[in-house]
C-alpha cells in the first residue's frame, strides 16, 4: 500500500507539472527517477545449494582462475581506507586520468554506447586521487563538500566524476548523454554511487555525475532494486550462496573461503568491512 501511495503521489506531481516537465527533460528525468526509485522492485538473487571446497586466501592468491579485485569495497566516513592504501592504476587512454583497469575497460564500453546512442560522449573531471591530493581538497573545500582522505571513493581508482561538453555537475542530466548514461551504466558494471533518494543511507545527496565500478552482476542488482552500496551486503546471509542470471554470489568472512567446485572464473573482493564477496560464473 505504501508503494502504491507513493506512486500515486508521484503521478499527481508529474501531472501537475506536465507543461513545465515537457519543456525541461531534466526535470522530467528527475521526477520519473524519483517515482521509480520509490517503487523499484527488481529481481533479487535467490538462495541456492551448491557443492563447495574450502580454500585458504594464500592458496587462492596463486590460482589462475581466481581474480582478486576491490570492486565491492565500501568506502565512506565509517569505512575508511588504510593510510598506506595504494591501488594499482592505469592511465585511461593517455588522458592523465588514472583508474583501476577493470573500471577503465568498463567505462570505455559505456562511453562507446553513449556515443552511439547520443552522438556525443563523456569526459572526466576527476578520477583517482591520492590521499595527499584528497587532503588538499578537504583543506580547500571543507567537510561540507569534500571527504576526508581515506573516506573518498576517488582514493580507490574505482570512481570518477564525468561531464558532457557544456553540461557538468547537476546540469549533467540536462543533456541526453547524461540522462542516457544514468539509465544505462549498470549494464557495464557501473552504478550511480549516490542515487536520487539515497542520502539517508549514503550521507551524500544525489550526484548523477559520480560513477562507481562494482562489476557485474552487482551493478544490475543494486540499480534494479534501488539499493545503495551501503545496503547491498545486507541482502546476503553470510556463508550462503545465491544465484542470479548465470552468476553465483556469496558473502563470507574469515581467512578461509568456500568456492564452488565447478566454475569458469571467480572474482573475490574484500568489502572493507571484514568480509569478502565471491562472484563466480556457473
Amino acid at each position: 500500500m505504501k508503494k502504491l501511495a507513493a506512486l500515486f503521489t508521484a503521478a499527481i506531481v508529474l501531472a501537475a507539472g506536465g507543461t513545465a516537465l515537457a519543456m525541461r527533460p531534466d526535470w522530467r528525468f528527475v521526477m520519473t527517477t524519483a517515482a521509480e526509485n520509490t517503487v523499484r522492485s527488481g529481481t533479487l538473487p535467490e538462495k541456492t545449494v551448491i557443492s563447495t571446497e574450502k580454500h585458504s586466501l594464500e592458496e587462492l592468491n596463486s590460482r589462475e582462475d581466481v581474480t582478486f579485485s576491490e570492486q565491492l569495497m565500501l568506502v565512506n566516513s565509517e569505512h575508511m581506507l588504510d593510510s598506506e592504501y595504494t591501488p594499482s592504476l592505469t592511465d585511461y587512454k593517455d588522458t592523465g586520468i588514472y583508474l583501476r583497469r577493470e573500471f577503465a575497460d568498463a567505462f570505455a564500453e559505456l562511453n562507446e554506447d553513449v556515443k552511439n546512442n547520443c552522438g556525443e560522449g563523456l569526459y572526466f573531471s576527476s578520477g583517482y586521487r591520492s590521499l595527499t591530493e584528497q587532503q588538499q581538497i578537504y583543506n580547500e573545500e571543507g567537510a561540507d563538500t569534500a571527504q576526508l582522505p581515506g573516506a573518498s571513493e576517488h582514493n580507490t581508482g574505482l570512481a570518477a566524476d564525468v561531464y558532457v561538453n557544456g553540461f557538468a555537475g547537476e546540469a549533467l542530466i540536462k543533456s541526453p548523454a547524461g540522462r542516457y548514461m544514468n539509465e544505462n551504466c549498470s549494464r557495464f558494471g557501473i552504478i550511480i554511487r549516490y542515487p536520487l533518494g539515497g542520502k539517508n543511507k549514503t550521507g551524500i545527496s544525489y550526484e548523477p555525475w559520480h560513477l562507481r565500478y562494482v562489476g557485474l552482476p552487482h551493478s544490475k542488482i543494486i540499480t534494479e532494486n534501488g539499493l545503495t552500496l551501503e545496503e547491498y551486503s545486507g541482502i546476503y546471509d553470510d556463508g550462503e550462496w545465491y544465484s542470479y542470471s548465470g552468476y553465483l554470489i556469496s558473502h563470507q568472512t574469515g581467512s578461509e573461503l568456500y568456492l564452488p567446485i565447478n566454475f569458469t572464473d571467480c572474482v573475490i573482493s574484500p568489502d572493507n568491512c571484514g568480509g569478502y564477496f565471491i562472484t563466480a560464473h556457473k
